[in-house]
């Protein structure tokens, strides 16, 4: 009886204290490692990591200073360019850039002139203090009279999401 009374007293009002790391997974990573295995198909694979997803949310992508990265592109000259990406940080992932291909303006008030409607976002997983090579082709330029030896990269709106 003593037990019992003990038991519901404990359930009760030690209940509330109670947090996630006590008796299951303290984070997304765990979750997946506890719950995968026992998955026998890739659906219950898709549930699993949905559920965790569920349960411990990925931080969301936040805007990223140029100074934490290095950069160099290089121009290959027949249309395809490398992008060589260090991510200087210790404490985010790099997840996305925006490339746009660019010419020098003939126009003083600018110093890049757009080439066409090319380029936009592009997503990338570049963790802390590593880097990432990334090779773009952009054909299409031939067609719009651009000469490749021309064309740069301008790169701009770099986003990172906290590291796990």
């Amino acid at each position: 009886m003593v037990k019992r009374l003990f038991l519901a007293w404990s359930i009760l009002f030690l209940a509330p204290y109670v947090h996630a790391g006590w008796f299951g997974p303290k984070n997304y990573e765990e979750c997946i490692l506890k719950n995968m295995k026992g998955a026998s198909s890739n659906a219950a694979a898709y549930n699993i990591r949905a559920a965790c997803y569920k349960k411990f949310p990925v931080k969301t992508d936040v805007p990223l200073d140029f100074s934490s990265v290095s950069m160099t592109i290089t121009n290959l000259n027949n249309g395809e360019f490398t992008i060589s990406i260090f991510n200087k940080s210790y404490d985010y992932c790099l997840t996305s850039i925006e490339v746009y291909p660019v010419t020098k303006s003939l126009d003083s008030k600018y110093a890049f002139q757009p080439v066409g409607q090319l380029g936009g976002q592009m997503y990338v997983n570049v963790p802390p203090r590593e880097t990432y090579a990334l090779r773009i082709a952009l054909h299409d330029l031939d067609r719009n009279g651009v000469l490749w030896k021309d064309v740069t990269l301008m790169t701009g709106g770099l986003l990172g999401r906290e590291a796990r």
